[in-house]
């Protein structure tokens, strides 16, 4: 039987072609497009923030307090809290070094940042609703920044449908 299409591709095209989308595939996962489904564009890890607002959830339910040194996997040393609305030089003030994944006031719209660092690098970072989770709205107030050994909270329903996260014992 004869084939239909019988198209003749020089070698030296099918290997530009191959170097073409190998590059790409290479560019793709720099950007974190490829291999990790769970990191959004804005830099945002999605499975953190579930894993937060679950446990926050789950904090609130149950009247306990939460420990995110024990939630949050990873070799972070500090969390940092960056609060609506605030610009890149109040979140360098919080984490003590120049973050450069932060892109400003876009990031902190609405949300609050929960940002996990060690040795002057963030690890990862995610941006939470202020109804989920509030490290920011509590009275008193949450220091902006704990070591991982003090990042323990408790969650309060301040109102319905809005969890903030409190100091576990006040100074």
């Amino acid at each position: 039987m004869e084939r239909a299409f019988n198209i003749a591709v020089p070698l030296r095209v099918r290997r530009r072609v191959m170097l073409l989308v190998l590059v790409l595939a290479l560019a793709l996962g720099a950007c974190g497009r490829i291999g990790n489904p769970y990191v959004r564009s804005d830099g945002t890890d999605r499975k953190l923030t579930q894993e937060l607002t679950d446990a926050f959830k789950g904090a609130a339910d149950n009247g306990t307090a939460i420990d995110l040194g024990w939630v949050v996997a990873g070799p972070w040393t500090r969390l940092a809290f960056v609060c609506p609305y605030e610009d890149e030089r109040v979140a360098e003030e919080t984490l003590g070094f120049q973050w450069k994944g932060f892109l400003g006031e876009d990031d902190t719209e609405g949300r609050a940042l929960f940002v996990f660092a060690s040795d002057g690098a963030v690890l990862k970072w995610t941006g939470i609703s202020r109804e989920h989770g509030d490290p920011c709205g509590a009275s008193p107030q949450l220091p902006r920044s704990t070591t991982r050994s003090d990042a323990t909270f408790r969650v309060l329903a301040t109102e319905p449908g809005f969890l903030t996260l409190a100091p576990v014992k006040i100074n």
